[in-house]
């Protein structure tokens, strides 16, 4: 049953949240993109009283301060940051929790827009509340208090006072924003149950890939030189390469004429020139699979950095996966931070630690 208004909703209480967060010990202090999270402060909603609830990172207990029980609702903006944090703290799982960023993806996805269509920031919590007609975010100023956030402690008694506060003009206006969501949703508890899997991607994203560390540093040191050898030997049959000053260079005429001897069909543009973006090539891989190897190497060459992935002192690749992130709602991580998404030879750097086993399991 759809629901007119969020006052409607079948809850005693409604908590909208928002954690602030720093990898590992912080950026100034060691820490790397790829630790695990360490939570900073939080601010907390209660939407039916106004009740405001402010605590820094001293003053978390074993327990949260708020319900986590069927009697509340537990809201939250990309929730599997804060389900992150939840798990940092041993506080568990809510028994009932709405996500406004995945219920407006759900209710603004449209497979005839291509997501380069839509513009920049759109799913964010600026974007959906501009959607909506009302006032955005200060993303400049987020962007600024984001970056201090992640350097970690020590914080001054000011910069305290200013996150918290920051923290809560996030917190308020997602609750100005959870008035539009809640009308869009056909069925609470399909609502609930897409929410129920962020718990599941905040696990996973905490967790990491475990890497084999010491060998992706060496690989690193070696990548210029590897790249060459990997021209020789896979560009063998295309001829598509040339080294130059050490280095190698993707040559369009040489493609061109490769696919002309081959009689390939290939998309061009209106000035005749072939379509060489990687997603034209893994389409038309499956149409000639005997490029594929071209496409790994062109990949490879062009856009893949190791030093992009994100990857944490103890050796695990942590990055957001992007849940609901495409128009079919698969996790749509970053290509280049997280190890599935580049090139599939670096898989061979996922390697369970000493004594453990590591399945990867897929389903059909």
């Amino acid at each position: 049953m759809q629901i007119s208004s969020w006052q409607d909703l079948p809850h005693g209480e409604i908590w909208v949240v928002d954690f602030e967060f720093y990898p590992g010990p912080g950026k100034a202090n060691g820490g790397r993109e790829g630790d695990p999270a360490t939570p900073l402060c939080l601010v907390a909603l209660e939407m039916r009283t106004g009740r405001v609830i402010r605590q820094w990172q001293d003053e978390f207990g074993p327990f949260p301060p708020y319900r986590l029980d069927a009697g509340a609702l537990f809201v939250s903006f990309m929730s599997s940051a804060e389900y992150g944090c939840h798990i940092a703290l041993g506080w568990g799982q809510p028994a009932c929790s709405l996500d406004p960023y995945v219920e407006f993806r759900h209710y603004t996805n449209d497979g005839r827009i291509k997501s380069g269509d839509r513009e920049k920031g759109f799913y964010g919590l600026d974007g959906a509340l501009r959607y909506f007609g009302e006032d955005g975010i200060d993303t400049a100023h987020k962007i600024e208090m984001r970056n201090r956030i992640i350097e970690g402690p020590p914080f001054s008694t000011d910069e305290r006072e200013a996150i918290l506060t920051y923290c809560e003009d996030d917190v308020r206006a997602l609750a100005r924003l959870v008035q539009y969501i809640v009308p869009t949703i056909r069925s609470l508890p399909h609502a609930m149950a897409r929410c129920n899997f962020m718990w599941a991607v905040a696990q996973q994203e905490r967790r990491g890939v475990p890497l084999d560390q010491p060998l992706l540093i060496r690989v690193n040191a070696q990548w210029s030189a590897i790249q060459n050898d990997l021209v020789a030997k896979l560009d063998r049959p295309f001829g598509v390469y040339e080294i130059e000053d050490g280095k190698p260079h993707w040559r369009k005429q040489r493609f061109a004429d490769y696919v002309r001897r081959h009689r390939m069909y290939w998309p061009t543009y209106e000035d005749g020139s072939l379509d060489e973006t990687d997603q034209t090539f893994r389409e038309m891989a499956g149409l000639y699979p005997q490029i594929e190897p071209l496409r790994e190497l062109r990949y490879s060459i062009s856009k893949l950095r190791l030093n992009d992935l994100s990857v944490g002192n103890d050796g695990r690749n942590r990055a957001l996966l992007g849940p609901y992130g495409s128009k079919t709602s698969r996790n749509q991580p970053s290509t280049s931070k997280y190890v599935f998404g580049p090139a599939k030879w670096i898989r061979f750097f996922i390697t369970p630690p000493p004594g453990r086993v590591l399945i990867h399991r897929d389903y059909a």
